[in-house]
């Protein structure tokens, strides 16, 4: 079938389908009308809907009514010209500037050196860590407790100038025959608007006359654990404990009520949480959190990670 004047796709297939344009025009010079372009014609522009035999072509109009169905071919030639392929929609754009967004990801990622992994921290276990663990809640008058093979043994006060009090107790952890284990309280987690710097400074000093005492009672600095407050109470408590121990108490309630539960099952009956110092009950509840966290698994070494 000759295409000579009419405009049709030389596959001679009607109607046109998109898989039949390879020509870029006909035997006329005269670019090809495809299925989907869009003309000027009449002053507007109208879109392509379909092309019928001897060259008639179906139009669509601005509101997507087939307004013209009787256009030839040799008339959009005359009357109109040929604009770029269909516009893209909205979705399309979107994606181009996503997939250009990873491709620059991309390209800055294999620029950049690589890194060594972190370390992956092993997950919280059901049974506690067998070791010797000193939970400290760092403060000017600091709470300590400690913990062996899951069980709280002892616990109590020390003032963060007390530099032997400090070793003294360090020293205590390392009297059993268990792999010894520092937790301490991060002065980071109580960054927030209206924290005065005097008391970060404080809590930042305490922390380190304690990791000052362990390396001095001989304890390791591979086997040094630091917790924000929010990560050992979510863990500990989830969401819970309000309904528990009730509602409309604050988190120092908790502390001092889980701290008495905990210091009745070794024995200390005359536990009571309105005498109980705050530092003291929460080092207890550090200690609680880290003897099954994945933190205190992950400073154990591997042959010496097993649970009580």
């Amino acid at each position: 079938m000759s295409t000579e004047g009419t405009g049709a796709c030389v596959c001679g297939q009607y109607p046109h389908t998109d898989a039949c344009v390879n020509q870029p025009a006909n035997d006329n010079g005269q670019p090809l009308i495809r299925k989907g372009q869009t003309w000027l014609f009449q002053g507007q522009t109208w879109k392509v809907h379909d092309v019928l035999t001897e060259g008639v072509i179906v139009l669509i109009g601005p509101y997507n009514r087939r307004d013209l169905n009787g256009v030839t071919a040799e008339e959009l030639y005359l009357a109109g010209r040929l604009q770029a392929e269909p516009r893209a929609t909205a979705v399309s754009k979107k994606a181009e500037r996503l997939a250009a967004q990873l491709e620059r990801q991309r390209t800055r990622l294999a620029s950049r050196p690589m890194g060594r992994p972190k370390k992956p921290k092993p997950d919280a276990v059901l049974q506690p860590w067998r070791c010797a663990l000193l939970a400290v809640d760092t403060a000017n008058n600091s709470g300590w407790s400690i913990w062996v093979d899951g069980e709280l043994r002892s616990s109590g006060e020390a003032k963060k100038d007390q530099r032997d009090s400090l070793i003294h107790v360090c020293k205590l952890v390392h009297a059993y025959d268990r792999p010894a284990v520092l937790v301490t309280e991060s002065a980071a987690g109580f960054v927030y608007p209206g924290r005065g710097a005097s008391t970060l400074i404080a809590l930042g000093q305490a922390r380190q006359a304690w990791l000052e005492a362990w390396s001095a009672a001989g304890g390791l600095k591979t086997r040094r654990v630091s917790v924000v407050p929010s990560r050992w109470r979510g863990q500990l408590w989830g969401g819970g404990l309000k309904k528990t121990l009730g509602r409309g108490k604050t988190h120092a309630d908790f502390e001092r009520d889980w701290a008495v539960i905990q210091l009745k099952k070794i024995g200390v009956e005359d536990a009571d949480a309105q005498t109980i110092e705050q530092d003291r009950a929460t080092a207890i509840c550090i200690g609680s959190w880290a003897v099954r966290s994945g933190e205190v698994g992950a400073a154990l070494p591997i042959k010496l990670r097993v649970a009580a």
